[in-house]
């Protein structure tokens, strides 16, 4: 089972879409764009650091970070979270 994704996105009505066409929660997503607004590549470390934070991350929890950029790039990796706290 999935715990959560980590998308690499440029403003918040994007991410709304984006979970929309996944037919998924919005609770499924990690974010920094709320706070910190469009940090370009930081944008998945910066929502991973937030997670953990808060305590919704945990360690064995699976997740789905994908980043992509202009044109038709984009990367994405499936892994298992080992980090307790900041």
């Amino acid at each position: 089972m999935l715990n959560y994704f980590i998308l690499h996105i440029a403003y918040y009505r994007l991410l709304e879409s984006v979970f929309a066409e996944l037919n998924s929660s919005m609770d499924k997503g990690l974010d920094s764009v709320r706070k910190y607004g469009n940090t370009s590549d930081a944008s998945m470390p910066l929502a991973w650091y937030e997670g953990v934070k808060e305590g919704k991350l945990k360690i064995g929890d699976k997740v789905f970070l994908i980043g992509y950029g202009g044109g038709f790039t984009y990367g994405g990796i499936y892994i298992h979270n080992q980090i307790a706290r900041w």
